[in-house]
């Protein structure tokens, strides 16, 4: 994913009503918006009918035949997180497919359906989140990203797109254990990063109620749990662990968390990670992150 963001992306995210479609690129550790535009869609349309809708609504974004990354909401997926036994590298994705395929219903060659590996190797266990869309969904998705002419390079699970947001959040301190939080829509996405590596990623559904406290609540508990967890999975300088939450409003948040937690948690504004054109203002920027 890093070497694709050495350029100009176009990145969409595909709902049942609405597809949002941004155009993206590096500078100085933060991620550049170019454009961005929300693409009304007619939820029962076929893929084809989708795809033009599509089409039509990123031509004023003069994308070209850019690389394309696909953002499939969590909502959509099978979410599955496998502890498996130390094996080669090699033989990984092959044990991970076959302990999938006793829960969901994948297609035989694997299409629509990733993983990625958290700790182990051949000689220590692995930890693993496997994600996936059922056979039927992803036929539709390859067709509606055909008849939309996009070149897709990648299909990024949304959830594991904040990693790769939090790694542009600036350090004092390398190699430290950090907690990051965010807060989409009414679910929160939970991981934790060491160094570089990714250790830990969660999901958890908040109240349906929008309310900053009833979420801060949630997200404290889950919180809780995760760095309990750490605790328990690694042995050095696990009090040292640091919390960052990140969001629009991030400062009312953060400082609920810090009471729940009664530890402090770093607020960090998306508006410090990534720029947002003038002529995007009708786009939010959560989405956009």
């Amino acid at each position: 994913m890093a070497a694709l963001f050495m350029s100009r992306v176009l990145a969409i995210k595909l709902n049942s009503a609405s597809a949002l479609a941004v155009v993206v690129r590096p500078q100085g550790g933060r991620i550049v918006v170019e454009s961005a535009a929300s693409i009304p869609l007619t939820a029962g349309d076929d893929a084809k009918t989708r795809g033009r809708a599509i089409a039509a609504g990123i031509a004023a974004l003069r994308t070209g035949r850019m690389p394309t990354v696909l953002v499939v909401p969590r909502s959509e997926l099978s979410w599955q997180n496998h502890d498996l036994p130390p094996v080669p590298a090699d033989d990984l994705p092959d044990l991970v497919h076959l302990q999938a395929q006793r829960d969901l219903p994948l297609s035989d060659d694997g299409e629509g359906f990733d993983f990625f590996p958290l700790a182990g190797d051949e000689e220590h266990p692995y930890k693993v989140i496997a994600a996936g869309l059922l056979p039927a969904p992803w036929k539709l998705l390859r067709e509606t990203c055909d008849a939309a002419d996009l070149k897709m390079d990648r299909v990024v699970p949304e959830p594991l797109g904040w990693p790769e947001l939090g790694r542009l959040v600036p350090s004092d301190s390398a190699g430290v254990l950090t907690v990051f939080a965010a807060i989409v829509e009414r679910q929160a996405i939970v991981w934790a990063t060491e160094g570089e590596a990714l250790r830990l990623m969660r999901t958890v559904w908040l109240p349906d109620d929008d309310n900053a406290v009833a979420d801060a609540a949630a997200l404290g508990g889950e919180l809780r749990r995760t760095l309990l967890a750490l605790a328990q999975s690694h042995d050095e300088q696990r009090g040292a662990a640091k919390c960052v939450y990140l969001g629009a409003n991030a400062d009312e948040i953060a400082g609920e968390l810090g009471a729940t937690l009664s530890k402090p948690v770093q607020a960090v504004p998306l508006e410090r990670l990534v720029d947002m054109p003038t002529a995007s203002s009708t786009v939010n920027i959560l989405d956009v992150a």
